[in-house]
């Protein structure tokens, strides 16, 4: 059935360790993963390394707790679950799609309606923007929507440097102000009526006044560490940024994100905007072409997979 590392169990952030002192291999390391997997056995965490999946709901390195993605099929055994191998052969990714401009309160007006990542995870997106509009108001200071987004955007672009693998999942695309992550804004310059009922965005982040962004007042959120759906790895690469940017104007971010020897990927749309790829990302981080390669795979396989998920869950 093809190789297995060893099982590693993370733990929630209170406890285990963290991906970061795990070696990494192919620039890849263990994170927790969205995935097929993880929707047929949610009380079980999954992690990818380098294409491959790998779980445990004990914690210990258990043949009757492992799990395998091979390049074509996958075979699941969870104790008396037992589920037959799946065709999860890679497929393309949709091209983005063009769809109506976003309200002319926004700033990012230019911005095509791109079609949303199948591995978008929206919680994380929020915990993401909440975890830095909280590092704001510890500070007393303000946050803009364009501040907002390139911190996150830098943070998503850490985790792939790190990792090969992003925290959000988002689409990553060049605007006038620099690159963003679409579904991402599509979240901010949204109206509630825009979003999903019950999305988990409008439990933690108030609604955009005019350029400024900030944290429900009722959400109960008092600290970094009530942020449970980051893991430890995503943790500290948003500790890292905010360290590194959180003084900085948006102007400031916006420059810093303009200039080729910082954000390569970054190409001036000329008032409109252009998808980045995650092959020129990638290489843009320093990737090698095999490295490339390994780790657009994984990707699409996981985006694939996900996606037909997505599918089966649709009601008929």
């Amino acid at each position: 059935m093809g190789r297995l590392a060893c099982c590693y169990h993370q733990g929630s952030r209170s406890g285990g360790k963290s991906p970061a002192r795990v070696p990494a291999l192919c620039r890849g390391a263990l994170r927790p993963a969205t995935s097929f997997l993880g929707a047929l056995c949610p009380t079980t965490q999954f992690f990818c390394l380098s294409g491959y999946f790998h779980g445990s709901s004990t914690g210990k390195n258990d043949p009757e707790d492992a799990y395998l993605w091979q390049n074509s099929t996958i075979e699941i055994q969870f104790d008396s679950l037992q589920i037959p191998a799946l065709d999860l052969r890679p497929s393309f990714i949709d091209p983005p799609i063009q769809g109506r401009r976003f309200p002319q309160r926004s700033s990012a007006n230019a911005m095509k309606k791109y079609k949303r990542s199948p591995l978008f995870n929206e919680k994380k997106a929020a915990e993401v923007a909440a975890f830095f509009l909280l590092k704001a108001a510890n500070r007393n200071a303000s946050m803009t929507v364009l501040k907002l987004m390139k911190l996150m955007y830098l943070a998503e672009r850490e985790s792939y440097r790190l990792y090969g693998d992003p925290i959000i999942g988002d689409a990553l695309v060049s605007m006038p102000n620099g690159p963003v992550l679409s579904a991402s804004l599509n979240l901010i310059n949204a109206t509630p009526d825009e979003r999903d009922d019950g999305s988990y965005w409008d439990k933690l982040i108030a609604e955009r006044e005019d350029r400024y962004m900030a944290l429900r007042p009722d959400t109960g959120v008092t600290s970094t560490e009530d942020l449970m759906e980051l893991s430890q790895a995503d943790a500290e690469i948003l500790e890292t940024i905010w360290a590194r940017f959180g003084t900085k104007s948006a102007l400031q971010l916006r420059d810093y994100t303009h200039d080729p020897k910082n954000c390569p990927e970054w190409e001036d749309p000329d008032g409109s905007s252009i998808p980045i790829e995650t092959e020129t990302l990638l290489r843009g981080l320093g990737f090698s072409d095999t490295q490339v390669e390994a780790t657009v795979a994984n990707i699409e396989q996981r985006a694939w997979a996900a996606g037909n998920l997505a599918l089966l869950k649709t009601p008929a």
